[in-house]
């Protein structure tokens, strides 16, 4: 096997050396090698992924470049939570992407998410926006000129040395990685890439834990004062373009909804004066815009479950909803997304707006994920990831770097790692 997986732990876990023990006695050699990093958190770094994540690379980088003198950029790392499950032909994709891109060194390589997984033991309002959430990571965002990556994306070893790797004292590390990567190449129309390939991950089920994990998410608002101070470093061209987009993704999307025009009287007193032929034409019209957009929820949710999850080695894992809340959700989406969409992106970016007022870190909360698929023996499906699973090799060599921070509490031991 070509591919050397990466146990990203802290030290702050008592548990993590029997958990290191338990996973590499389940790899049964099936990888070019397992090794352990253990972070200790230092002075000015925040507790969470990105100082983990920055910790262990450079510990990887030490091992095959300094000791084995093997070359940078012919080593390909792909960062996971303790929670994402890769389907068998991910490897074979992300190679494909990395041949496809003219110079492919320089480059991050995002697959969409997918958050199905234990989508049934959700909240109703959570189900509705992790379901708008996987349909946008898969149908619309990889088309857009420049997406951010999410959670789970690749680099090669050198491309992540030349930007100096991690953070250690930020929080939003998959937008981070993805704003240096735009400045160090200029934002480059190839600067983030997609890989064709799901990847499964664990929702937040409760209320409570989803707006808490919301309102980590939006503190990605820190990346625009980030931006201001590239000024001085950056030419004018792409510190405008970066600030666009950072604005965009963190602030202008999230915190102006399309419908708060019609909070202002003005806009009201509008449709008054509109002759009654045209009133009829404009709800007409908006009516067949719902229509469109239900018919296009619907063929996206049939393509995601019946076309891509359903032939997935790991499709057992995915629980499947009842009838009875599959046609609740059909008849309430209209009024559930724009409802799930204000309170876990608007509101909590204005959350996060306020306490940036008067803080300037945020304190990392690790997502409350249990994975409980029912009829599955979970060590049986560990094993069939770890082994059934695992793609043929590239040619570079392929790190996994998986974070134990994501997905780490109320989580069954052997369920923390999927490679």
């Amino acid at each position: 096997a070509n591919t050397l997986l990466v146990i990203a732990q802290e030290a702050r876990d008592a548990d993590a050396d029997a958990k290191f023990r338990a996973l590499d006695r389940l790899a049964h050699g099936a990888f070019r090698g397992v090794l352990q990093t253990v972070h200790t958190l230092q002075t000015g770094e925040v507790a969470g992924k990105s100082s983990n994540e920055n910790y262990a690379v450079r510990q990887v980088f030490t091992q095959l470049v300094e000791h084995e003198q093997i070359d940078p950029y012919q080593v390909m790392v792909t960062v996971a939570d303790a929670d994402s499950s890769f389907d068998t032909v991910f490897l074979e994709q992300l190679e494909a992407e990395f041949c496809r891109t003219p110079d492919g060194r320089h480059t991050l390589y995002d697959s969409p998410i997918n958050t199905y997984r234990n989508l049934k033991s959700c909240h109703l309002l959570v189900q509705a926006f992790e379901i708008d959430r996987s349909h946008y990571c898969t149908f619309v965002e990889p088309y857009q000129q420049v997406k951010p990556c999410q959670s789970n994306y690749s680099l090669t070893l050198g491309f992540a040395h030349e930007i100096n790797f991690w953070d250690a004292d930020n929080t939003s590390e998959d937008m981070h990685t993805t704003l240096k990567a735009l400045a160090h190449t200029n934002f480059a129309a190839n600067a983030v890439v997609p890989v064709w390939s799901l990847i499964l991950n664990d929702s937040v089920t409760t209320l409570t834990d989803r707006w808490i994990q919301a309102k980590r998410h939006m503190w990605g608002i820190e990346e625009v004062a980030w931006i201001l101070s590239l000024y001085p470093n950056l030419r004018f061209r792409v510190w405008a373009r970066m600030l666009g987009f950072c604005g965009m993704q963190m602030l202008t999307k999230s915190t102006i909804p399309w419908w708060f025009i019609w909070l202002f009287p003005q806009a009201r007193a509008l449709l008054y004066l509109l002759q009654p032929s045209t009133l009829r034409l404009i709800f007409a019209i908006l009516a067949a815009t719902q229509m469109f957009a239900n018919a296009q929820h619907l063929a996206r949710e049939l393509l995601l479950r019946h076309l891509v999850l359903a032939r997935r080695a790991d499709a057992r894992t995915v629980q499947p909803l009842t009838y009875a809340r599959a046609a609740l959700l059909a008849v309430t989406f209209p009024l559930l997304v724009p409802l799930a969409r204000f309170v876990f992106s608007t509101l909590a970016t204005w959350r996060m707006l306020w306490h940036a007022v008067f803080h300037t870190q945020l304190k990392y909360v690790t997502a409350p994920k249990q994975f409980d698929a029912e009829a599955t023996n979970c060590r049986d499906a560990m094993q069939h990831k770890l082994l059934q699973c695992l793609p043929r090799p590239m040619s570079p060599i392929a790190n996994g770097i998986v974070d134990q921070n994501e997905g780490r509490a109320r989580q069954h031991q052997h369920e923390t790692i999927s490679a």
